[in-house]
This record gives C-alpha cells, sequence and structure tokens, in this order.
C-alpha cells in the first residue's frame, strides 16, 4: 500500500519537529569525519606567519571551528527547514507516514516492511549503478580534464567507518532539506498555481518539484569537487549533476509514492554502496 492519507494529520506535526530537530544535530556531526578526510589539504594548511600555535593546536582550532559550523547549521538550516516543510506536508500530505503514525498513536500505515524494502533494493541498484557509470563513463572523462588542465588531485581516501557515518548523516539531513522541504514546497506552489491548495501533488507539479529539487540537490555536491581540489569546468560539473541527478529523482519519487522513510532508505543504501562497499571491495 503506498503512502496512505487517509488518517488525518494532526493540526500540526509538532512530534515529529521534535524527533528530527533531536536527531538533526547527531546526523550533521555524523557527517565529520568524512568532511575531514576529503578535505585533507585544507586540514593541512600552513600556520599564518606570525601565529605562535602548535600545528597540533592549530588543527584543534580547525576542528572545534568545523564541530561549531555544522552545530549552528543543524539548529539555525535543519530545524527551520524541518518545520517549514511539515507545514507543507499538511497542505500537500507528503511526510513520514510511518513515524507520524507511531509518534500519533495511529492506525500504522500497511506493508511498512515492504516500502522499507523497496527503498533499500531501489537505493542498492542505484548505487552499484554510480559505480559502474563513475568508473567505466564519467570517472575517465573526469580524469582526461583534470590532466588537460594540468591540476595535481590529491589521493582523497576515507575509511568503511567515516563512510558509514556519512551515510547515516547525508541520508537524514539531504532528504529532510531536498524532500521534506524543497520538493514538499515546490510541489505545493504548483498545486497552487494550477488551483489546488491541498491534496497529494497531481504529476505535473510533482515531476517539475521532483527535478528541480533534484538539480539543487546536484549542485550541492559540487562543493565536493571544490573541497577535494578538482577543477570546477563543464566535465566535473555535467558529471556532478547527472549523477547525483539519477539518484535524485530516484529519491524523490520513492517520497511522492511510498513517504519519507523510503527516500531515507533509499538514500542510506545508496550511500553505503558509494561509501562503504567502495572502499572494502574495489
Amino acid at each position: 500500500m503506498e503512502n496512505s492519507n487517509s488518517t488525518a494529520q494532526p493540526k500540526y506535526q509538532w512530534r515529529t519537529l521534535i524527533l528530527f530537530a533531536l536527531l538533526a544535530i547527531p546526523a550533521s556531526l555524523a557527517l565529520l569525519p568524512y568532511s575531514i578526510a576529503i578535505s585533507g589539504p585544507a586540514m593541512a594548511a600552513p600556520l599564518p606567519e606570525d601565529s605562535t600555535l602548535s600545528p597540533e593546536a592549530w588543527r584543534n582550532i580547525i576542528l572545534l571551528t568545523m564541530v561549531l559550523v555544522t552545530v549552528a547549521q543543524a539548529v539555525l538550516i535543519n530545524i527551520p527547514l524541518t518545520a517549514l516543510g511539515l507545514l507543507f506536508s499538511k497542505a500537500t500530505g507528503l511526510d513520514a507516514p510511518f513515524i507520524r503514525a507511531l509518534l500519533y498513536r495511529q492506525p500504522k500505515p500497511a506493508a511498512f516492511g515492504r516500502v522499507l524494502l523497496i527503498g533499500i533494493v531501489t537505493g542498492a541498484a542505484a548505487g552499484g549503478l554510480l559505480l559502474l557509470l563513475s568508473q567505466y563513463i564519467f570517472g575517465p572523462w573526469m580524469d582526461a580534464s583534470i590532466a588537460a588542465a594540468g591540476i595535481a588531485v590529491p589521493d582523497v581516501r576515507w575509511s568503511p567507518g567515516e563512510g558509514l557515518l556519512a551515510s547515516i548523516g547525508a541520508a537524514f539531513n539531504e532528504e529532510v532539506w531536498l524532500r521534506l522541504f524543497l520538493m514538499n514546497g515546490l510541489a505545493w506552489f504548483g498545486g497552487l498555481l494550477l488551483g489546488r491548495k491541498t491534496g497529494r501533488p497531481a504529476m505535473a507539479p510533482f515531476w517539475a518539484a521532483n527535478i528541480l529539487s533534484t538539480l539543487v540537490f546536484g549542485a550541492l555536491h559540487i562543493s565536493n569537487i571544490v573541497v577535494i581540489g578538482m577543477p570546477v569546468d563543464v566535465v566535473t560539473v555535467t558529471s556532478t549533476l547527472v549523477l547525483n541527478g539519477i539518484i535524485g529523482l530516484l529519491f524523490g519519487w520513492l517520497y511522492w509514492r511510498y513517504g519519507l522513510e523510503s527516500a531515507i532508505a533509499s538514500h542510506f543504501t545508496a550511500d553505503l554502496i558509494l561509501k562503504v562497499v567502495y572502499v572494502l571491495f574495489i
């Protein structure tokens, strides 16, 4: 049974907001070890010439700054976006139906196991597809572009544990930002343009919202190119947008069809393939 909204929603999902707010900080902090691993050159930045600090103290200052920025992001960005996303959900019916049912003691939507399995299977397939595309199509294309630019890109590595934590944090945070908030808001606005103030989005506003939110999803990952030290050119930007676009559209469809839980499960599994299985076996 798809994302059913036959059970009336509460006036506003304060319990869901509180739960997601409590999860926002640990989910954001879970991304830090991976972020530090791929930003090795930045972490190894030389001390200011007039500094009296030791290299270890300088590194600790950078780490502390990253932690504080991460916590501030969770409080000032994640939580407000969650609040707005749940407000849009009141109109569109697109939310986390299983979490809502649990928190508000409503009848649980049927087939939670099947919905979760669909997310896991699609995420594994998408992750495997992206690995193949990266290895045999976009990877060589980007390598040629980097060589032509004459840029020495550092060998970026992370541990399976860092990849696992990043998979958890990205799955939760990015689905809240891109699906619960952005796609939901765009779908709601598209419905307004078509004269529908409430109700499940029709196909046209849904796909418009899915495509636009997926473009933002891909654009956010361009920052990884900058951090790693790759050239920001047509090749790397196009590769990033296409690879992230494939999975972004999938996550959006899962959110629309089954709910946020399925999108999170798919996102986590895809990242698990890309950030953990890749490190262990490839």
